[in-house]
């Protein structure tokens, strides 16, 4: 069985993601103070993701970033809501979800 899962944590809210290759399932999930306060679960199929893109704006101070998931109905699924700094590690996720899903591909751009 191929899954790969990240956990993000941040002061109040904490979210799970799954790639199941087995099961060709996505599943994002998102809970406020584990979970007392609400949990949004969003499930798509691995074949409705077309790719996964770091995207950025202009914050206060600085560029901010976050990774978003591109569907292939056009729908730009954020990991995160929060745009935050540190692209480094922004498109080290990015890359590690893209080999995972396909590990044989020739480049890796985010």
């Amino acid at each position: 069985m191929e899954v790969l899962s990240l956990l993000i944590i941040t002061s109040d809210v904490s979210i799970t993601c799954s790639f199941d290759k087995e099961a060709n399932l996505m599943t994002l999930t998102r809970s406020r103070w584990l979970g007392i306060f609400g949990k949004l679960v969003i499930q798509h199929k691995l074949d409705e993701l077309v790719d996964v893109k770091v995207e950025s704006t202009d914050g206060e101070e600085s560029t901010v970033y976050r990774v978003v998931f591109i569907l292939n109905s056009g729908e730009i699924l954020p990991l995160t809501y929060l745009y935050s700094s540190g692209s480094a590690s922004k498109y080290q996720i990015a890359k590690m979800i893209k080999i995972f899903l396909n590990p044989n591909a020739e480049s890796i751009n985010t």
